[in-house]
């Protein structure tokens, strides 16, 4: 938990994109841990992972969240806007990120060894409680709180967090045949002639 406080400051470079963040992964692991004693189950050797790997999903949704409002701040000035548009955009992108991480650990739910069903009903079940309390916390409290200062929201290492989430505009798409054989002179043609010809000599012709 250190080690990524530290390293949401230097992306931000606000204690509050490092407290609130924290607090959230906090409520995630106590609600996870919760949930197991709800369920039934006992604390064995897979479920007693579930909270390290809720701090792995919950970070990195708060990330996405902070990056994306710290971008839509300073590109329009207006603090409900940038969160409005926060909500709106990177909202369902977060939530078919956590489905299709949720969707690789509910296979452990169909087998029939009872520790691999605890460890995946609980997993899914903390997965999108992870998405469910960052996409209501962050919003709810960085609207509250001052906007970012110019000086975080223009920061290079908050511009690499903005980039990591996904944010800036990607370059204009190129024609099919360029995404095949790429542009003149990158060497992806070169590579296409190699790989055909060495399926040739695989075929013996």
């Amino acid at each position: 938990m250190v080690v990524t406080g530290l390293t949401l400051l230097v992306f931000f470079r606000t204690w509050s994109a490092v407290v609130f963040p924290l607090i959230v992964v906090g409520v995630t692991v106590i609600w996870c841990i919760g949930s197991i004693v709800l369920l039934g189950f006992k604390i064995n050797l897979l479920t007693g992972l579930i909270p390290s790997i809720i701090v792995v999903i919950g970070i990195p949704n708060c990330t996405y969240l902070l990056s994306r409002y710290h971008y839509d701040y300073r590109k329009s000035g207006n603090q409900m806007l940038a969160m409005t548009r926060v909500i709106r955009k990177i909202g369902l992108v977060t939530l078919m990120n956590n489905t299709t991480t949720a969707v690789g650990f509910i296979v452990f739910a169909f087998t029939d060894i009872a520790i691999l069903y605890q460890f995946g009903l609980v997993a899914t079940i903390n997965i999108f409680a992870a998405f469910v309390i960052s996409f209501i916390l962050i919003p709810a409290v960085f609207s509250m709180l001052p906007p970012p200062t110019p000086k975080q929201a223009r920061a290079p290492r908050c511009q690499a967090a903005h980039q990591a989430a996904g944010v800036f505009r990607l370059p204009r798409a190129r024609p099919p045949a360029h995404r095949v054989c790429g542009g003149p002179g990158d060497g992806s043609r070169r590579g296409v002639r190699h790989f055909a010809h060495r399926i040739r000599l695989l075929h013996g012709r």
